[in-house]
């Protein structure tokens, strides 16, 4: 019993140690605390997990998917004309429902698209609340405009523009075919570093000083496995973001099936796998999303739109469930605490604006079953788990950057020596003094280069 009592002591230190340490970061003397990093700055989690709001971890903000535009083809059993369209409007809804890829107009979401969906639909969602959480996670092929600097400062100004009700955070990626070779791989990890930390480089300042900086890393879409291996830039992409991911420990958003290949280079870069969220993992993946959530990984999760899947178009990162009730099943069985939700907004069909379910789509459709109304089985309400979970997701141990040195250039002076700094000092023909006294000296001197006082 003695020896018991002796040792508690102990284990509740290292307990609280090992807590500490998992909430802080250290660099020398200095403490950096957990935030959640928004467009508008870091930002408290307590501030985040405090409000009522939706959490709404994968949309794909401000978008421009013009390079996956396909003609429409006849599908067997069913008669449409191939080609393509224009609008979408509410008399082609159905027609861009079942061609997704087949109307420009559907492949891009502009500014005043969003603007519309945030200040509309999710504003008149947050009244009672603080504000909610929106996760932009465009891939960066699909960013409009395609300069980090541009982008980032869109999605601030959407910020601005929303006002208090809106938490936005951006994420960062490797460019299309970026790194090019194993050469430039040390390259683009210190630009994604970078950008967490610093900001995105070339965009603009807010009053305070600040750069846009991203809160996360991602998303990253994940090659198809049953395509094969995956291209170089393809995996050397990937194994960016895993060594961007364990030097910053921020998190890093994938989604698609997994294969063994990802798993080995995620591991290959250092990627804490408990700092890293895989969105719309399909049974057929290679790698189970249950053993995911063994390695301690989030599992996100993103309906189908428009209440069913009913594309006869295939395109990349459809969805695994095609019914609201395989996703609520899907849903039900996430990891407690690991559980993420999306709405998923990507085409213009997806906005309330044009017929959609909108942005609120997913909460919504929670609120409803967990309250028996719609399809689906019933689950109890988990709002708050999911934003807890979006919280506990998001936040890492950033650590402003150190102010730049401020750097002193000094000249020496002619006469005696001294030196003085630039600007301070005394000028004739060719030579610098540090006072009058010694410029007088040498003009005793008849200004003699070879001429001095020391």
């Amino acid at each position: 019993q003695d020896a018991c009592r002796s040792i508690v002591p102990w284990l509740v230190a290292f307990v609280g140690a090992a807590t500490m340490a998992a909430r802080v970061a250290v660099e020398g003397d200095a403490v950096a605390e957990p935030v959640i990093m928004t467009v508008l700055g870091p930002v408290p989690p307590a501030d985040v997990s405090a409000v009522s709001g939706p959490a709404l971890c994968r949309e794909w903000l401000v978008n421009d998917q013009k390079d996956l535009l396909q003609q429409a083809t006849a599908t067997s059993g069913a008669k449409q004309e191939d080609g393509t369209f224009g609008l979408v409007e509410l008399a082609s809804l159905m027609r861009a429902r079942r061609w997704p890829l087949a109307s420009l107009h559907n492949l891009h979401l502009s500014h005043e698209d969003v603007l519309a969906e945030l200040a509309g639909p999710l504003k008149r969602r947050a009244l009672g609340a603080r504000s909610c959480l929106v996760v932009a996670s465009t891939p960066r092929a699909f960013w409009n405009p395609v300069s980090s600097s541009d982008y980032s400062s869109r999605l601030r100004a959407l910020a601005r523009e929303v006002g208090d009700t809106l938490v936005l955070v951006v994420g960062t990626a490797p460019a299309p075919g970026q790194p090019a070779g194993e050469e430039g791989l040390a390259a683009e990890v210190a630009r994604l570093v970078s950008d967490l930390r610093v900001g995105f480089e070339g965009s603009a300042e807010t009053e305070g000083g600040e750069k846009v900086r991203p809160g996360f890393i991602g998303e990253l879409q994940l090659w198809d496995p049953l395509t094969g291996p995956p291209a170089a830039h393809e995996r050397l992409a990937l194994l960016a973001c895993a060594e961007a991911q364990h030097a910053s420990g921020a998190a890093l958003v994938l989604s698609g099936a997994v294969s063994e290949d990802v798993m080995a280079v995620l591991s290959e870069g250092g990627a804490d796998l408990t700092r890293c969220a895989f969105f719309d993992v399909p049974p057929t993946s290679p790698v189970s999303a249950a053993r995911l959530v063994d390695a301690g990984a989030f599992l996100g999760f993103c309906p189908p739109g428009g209440s069913a899947d009913v594309a006869w178009q295939d395109y990349p990162g459809r969805r695994p469930w095609r019914t609201e009730e395989a996703f609520v099943d899907a849903l039900s069985s996430g990891p407690s605490g690991r559980t993420l939700l999306g709405s998923g907004l990507r085409f213009r069909t997806d906005l309330s604006a044009f017929g959609g379910p909108g942005i609120c789509y997913a909460p919504d459709l929670l609120a409803a079953v967990s309250a028996g109304v719609g399809l689906g089985p019933a689950i109890p309400p988990c709002s708050h788990d999911l934003r807890q979970a979006a919280v506990n997701f998001l936040q890492y141990a950033w650590k402003p950057p150190p102010p730049p040195e401020k750097i002193i250039h000094t000249i020496e002076c002619h006469w005696c020596g001294a030196r003085k700094p630039e600007g301070d000092h005394f000028s004739k023909f060719t030579f610098d003094y540090c006072s009058p006294k010694c410029l007088s000296n040498h003009r005793k001197a008849g200004y003699e280069p070879d001429k001095n006082g020391r």
